[in-house]
């Protein structure tokens, strides 16, 4: 995350697309003036109050009043759609002046004016919370006749990634702590194209993409780190990651 002033004109053209590709999402937070996003043949206003989660791996393009500022926040895109579980969100106005808005909207400030201060542990805790509900307002802002299911798949989500690392982790276990049925929880997430199995599985090996690219667990050998995210097995773990992600946890793992 860091701080920035908008110039005047800014653009990403589709040459700039295929010449620098960049699939990653931008949350933008003006805190002065007024910002307007065009994206997809749609004008996305903004100004204090409001913020937007922008892709720029389509051309976008933007324009501000003198004295606009504000700060952005690079958000990978794995860590949005995971948890959306969907097609990224389209560039739209989202709102931060009350409720779950107001809070991200804080935690994002609090995170800026902090960031000198925080650990690098520190820091990817506190924006790994800032994201999760930044994605319970999105999911929020989306009613469908489907929205107890919606609750409950938002709920699901939160508990199995705060504790992807538990090895007794099961769908059983998810109902029991939540107070669900196991069958409200495969509808919910079937709602979702997904299952509570899948998402355990995803859970885990997201963590372990974070844990192997902190330097806090460069000291866990593979094994360690596979059993310390809730697998049985190395060998199983490396399989997994690889179908995941397209490498070993070695190739993934910084020096």
């Amino acid at each position: 995350m860091a701080s920035f002033r908008i110039a005047p004109q800014r653009f990403r053209t589709a040459g700039h697309v295929c010449t620098d590709s960049d699939d990653d999402y931008r949350l933008m937070l003006p805190t002065t003036g007024h910002i307007t996003i065009r994206q997809n043949d749609r004008h996305t206003p903004m100004a204090p109050g409001a913020g937007c989660l922008v892709t720029i791996d389509q051309p976008v393009s933007y324009t501000q009043v003198d004295g606009t500022a504000g700060f952005t926040m690079t958000i990978p895109r794995r860590e949005i759609d995971h948890r959306l579980n969907r097609a990224g969100p389209t560039a739209r106005p989202l709102g931060f002046t009350s409720g779950l808005g107001r809070i991200v909207a804080d935690l994002a400030t609090s995170l800026v004016a902090e960031i000198d201060t925080l650990t690098r542990p520190q820091f990817d805790t506190v924006s790994e919370q800032l994201v999760d509900l930044l994605c319970m307002h999105i999911l929020g802002d989306h009613p469908t006749e489907h929205s107890h299911l919606t609750h409950v798949e938002a709920q699901v989500r939160h508990y199995i990634r705060t504790h992807s690392h538990d090895p007794e982790l099961t769908s059983a276990a998810v109902a029991r702590a939540l107070g669900w049925s196991q069958r409200q929880i495969q509808l919910a997430l079937q709602q979702a194209g997904t299952t509570p199995r899948e998402l355990i599985k995803e859970e885990r090996l997201q963590l372990a993409y974070t844990r192997l690219q902190n330097p806090a667990y460069h000291h866990w050998n593979i094994a360690t780190l596979a059993h310390g995210v809730g697998f049985s097995s190395a060998s199983t773990f490396s399989t997994a990651f690889r179908h995941r992600f397209g490498a070993t946890p070695r190739e993934i793992r910084h020096p």
